[in-house]
């Protein structure tokens, strides 16, 4: 019963109006010793990342509730740190329907996001080794799919740089040539219709600068 109540009274401190009450329950996330029966759940919530694609402010919370769990000596993620890092991927990679408004800043939810992918594997790399590989072939697929938006491409760049030089080395490297070429066409179109784009663009160009 106590367990139930501590679980209602973090989700909605998490997912409330409160800053001060968030941060509170985000720390006592990190650091409680006796929730390891409630992770399933926390977990789930955190999933909810599919639901919330177009609130930039609740998305940010879900993924402070997945660095809480992450970080929390006392929780064995065990099976649970694959849908932890789903979630995190959906946040570095989809093209959120928060991202059609330029005003909203999806860029930084991206970074954190990919700082977030990167601290899962330094600090549970015994449990995360297994899906190296498959997280690059997914960032590698991204980054090559010349359908999918400028934002997707600047994810999986951000995310490349986060999981480390060896990843960079793996899949970026090898794909720069032909994705350079391609990055510059959007670049040197100075029509008013690409303006948006462009900007777009200029950001993955930053992000392939900064992790190159």
């Amino acid at each position: 019963d106590d367990l139930l109540k501590y679980y209602q009274h973090v989700t909605r401190a998490v997912l409330g109006d409160d800053p001060q009450l968030m941060k509170v329950a985000l720390q006592d996330l990190q650091t409680n010793s006796k929730i390891a029966a409630l992770l399933p759940y926390f977990v789930y919530i955190v999933s909810g990342v599919k639901s919330v694609s177009h609130d930039l402010e609740q998305l940010n919370r879900l993924l402070h509730m997945a660095k809480s769990l992450i970080q929390n000596p006392y929780l064995c993620l065990g099976s649970y740190v694959k849908s932890l890092i789903a979630s995190v991927m959906y946040c570095v990679l989809e093209p959120l329907a928060a991202s059609i408004n330029p005003l909203n800043d999806h860029w930084t939810l991206r970074d954190y996001a990919a700082l977030l992918l990167g601290q899962i594997f330094w600090t549970h790399g015994d449990l995360v080794s297994s899906l190296y590989h498959q997280i690059l072939l997914t960032l590698q697929k991204v980054l090559a799919d010349p359908v999918r938006p400028l934002c997707s491409h600047y994810g999986a760049v951000v995310g490349l740089h986060a999981l480390g030089w060896e990843a960079v080395q793996r899949v970026l490297y090898p794909h720069l040539s032909t994705y350079w070429s391609n990055l510059q066409v959007v670049l040197d179109d100075y029509s008013v219709s690409n303006a948006q784009v462009k900007a777009d663009g200029h950001k993955v160009y930053g992000a392939i600068l900064v992790a190159v």
